[in-house]
């Protein structure tokens, strides 16, 4: 998921069309990154997401009953599951003001090499003394 307000990331898990979801996990983006990218997504959830201030918990909200992780008694009694939704919001920080040594950006540049770059360095292993 896009953001593109401060703050709408715990509106996202809050949204009734994203409770009736089957999912219990979401990640928020920036509009720039290739969404079906998992090594930019991958990126930006190790180096943007501020753990104490961009994780965040909804417990017991309206899940599958079909979810194996669900308690049998659970599922007779409500006919519903609870779920734990998990919000992760790998996004750049919206309060941080642009910096010089940044290059004038709002965050540090990106030191996350080219994947021609990657790809490379992995056929060449073997050279460097990996296996």
């Amino acid at each position: 998921m896009w953001l593109s307000l401060y703050g709408d990331s715990p509106k996202i898990v809050r949204s009734p069309c994203i409770s009736l979801n089957c999912s219990t996990g979401y990640v928020c983006l920036n509009p720039k990154l290739v969404f079906f990218d998992f090594r930019e997504i991958n990126h930006a959830i190790a180096f943007r997401t501020r753990g104490q201030e961009d994780i965040v918990i909804f417990p017991n909200t309206m899940g599958s009953a079909l979810d194996p992780g669900i308690h049998p008694d659970l599922k007779v009694k409500t006919v519903m599951g609870k779920w734990d939704r998990v919000l992760i919001d790998a996004t750049w920080p919206f309060e941080w003001e642009a910096r010089e040594e940044w290059g004038g950006l709002k965050h540090p540049p990106s030191a996350l090499a080219e994947p021609e770059m990657v790809e490379k360095v992995r056929n060449r292993w073997k050279e460097y003394g990996i296996d």
